[in-house]
């Protein structure tokens, strides 16, 4: 594939968690889309805020046999940060000063903000299926 047909994405919380938990209502799509990362369609940008969310509901959500659902969602995003599918981006000073001015323009929850904030500074489309981030956030898809 050539790179310039790859897409490049922000994704929060909820697509991942929706990946790895059948129980989500948006399991069957969030795996339909992650079979396209896994073909190299895109490529997932990520706030490391959204690893420590991601294990975190996991962990919440799922009654029986949380830990096999946390140590393969370790293993799995981590794989892909291998292969080059997913990036991770620190919470640094700037990115702090975007996501602070979105969380007063837009009323989104602070994490939201975050994850928001990198999809607005890198340009790219946020993949989504929090309601709220898409009716207030121009950037989520």
């Amino acid at each position: 594939m050539e790179l310039n047909h790859i897409q490049n994405v922000v994704a929060d919380t909820s697509l991942l968690v929706a990946y790895f938990l059948e129980s989500d209502a948006f399991h069957r799509t969030a795996r339909e889309y992650v079979a396209e990362l896994d073909n190299g369609s895109f490529i997932l940008h990520l706030p490391m805020l959204v690893m420590v969310e991601t294990v975190s509901a996991i962990r919440r959500r799922q009654r029986h046999d949380w830990q096999y659902k946390v140590d393969e969602a370790f293993t799995t995003i981590y794989e892909w940060e291998r292969q080059g599918r997913v990036i991770f981006y620190p919470l640094n000073r700037e990115r702090m000063e975007v996501a602070l001015r979105v969380t007063i323009e837009t009323g989104l929850k602070g994490a939201d903000s975050v994850i928001a904030a990198l999809s607005e500074e890198l340009g790219y489309n946020l993949k989504t299926f929090d309601n709220e981030i898409l009716r207030r956030f121009q950037w989520a898809v």
